[in-house]
């Protein structure tokens, strides 16, 4: 998800949505988890697939944003200065990438790392945001988020990780027709992805969808 890191969000707003009837906290762990398993947890700078680079759970990582984070020496653990770390940067993105080429590759060709501490905060606050996005591009499509049932937010929140937020605006006129007339079994077969996303995580998206209940 090409996201700038906002510092002005706040680590948690868990409070902000108490008395909800959808269990928010609950959802967050299931969102957290289920993107920790699907785009895995990558201390250092990497490539995916198209060439773009990326750190932590699939964090793309433009070269301005670099300063955002705070980068440490892989053995010493000491602060590295943002230059260093832009360095690496451009280091990195010059180094072939590819469908066969898996992130941990990049380990022997980078010093620089952030602790899990640093993705896990980063993370946080990039949720936290998507939903607030998720919340303002629904309501464009007169689509009302939170009043999804819970597991097809917890679904949507996976497609618009990897898709962008905006994405129920493009090209998705059958996902958003079901959604709308809240036809969970049409909604979960128009959400499939098509490559790189491995077909494991379209059908657990699948499966979240089409378990939803009016009630949920």
């Amino acid at each position: 998800m090409a996201e700038d890191l906002d510092l002005s969000v706040a680590f948690d707003r868990t409070s902000e949505h108490e008395g909800e009837r959808i269990d928010t906290a609950g959802m967050k762990l299931r969102v957290k988890e289920r993107l920790r398993r699907h785009e895995g947890w990558v201390n250092h700078m990497y490539l995916d697939t198209k060439g773009n680079v990326t750190v932590g759970v699939g964090f793309l990582l433009p070269r301005p944003d670099v300063g955002f984070y705070s980068w440490r020496h892989k053995k010493t653990k000491r602060t590295v200065p943002p230059p260093d770390a832009k360095a690496e940067w451009d280091y990195v993105s010059l180094l072939p990438h590819g469908q066969h080429i898996k992130a941990q590759e990049f380990d022997e060709e980078t010093e620089f790392e952030l602790s899990n501490a640093t993705i896990g905060f980063a993370l946080t606050k990039k949720l936290l945001r998507l939903r607030d996005q998720l919340n303002e591009n629904f309501q464009k499509v007169d689509i009302s988020f939170d009043q999804l049932p819970g597991s097809v937010q917890e679904a949507m929140f996976d497609m618009g990780w990897n898709l962008g937020a905006g994405f129920i605006k493009g090209d998705w006129p059958k996902l958003r027709a079901a959604l709308t007339a809240r036809n969970w079994e049409a909604a979960a077969e128009e959400s499939h992805r098509a490559s790189p996303i491995p077909e494991t995580r379209n059908t657990e998206i699948y499966d979240l969808i089409k378990s939803a209940t009016e009630d949920s």
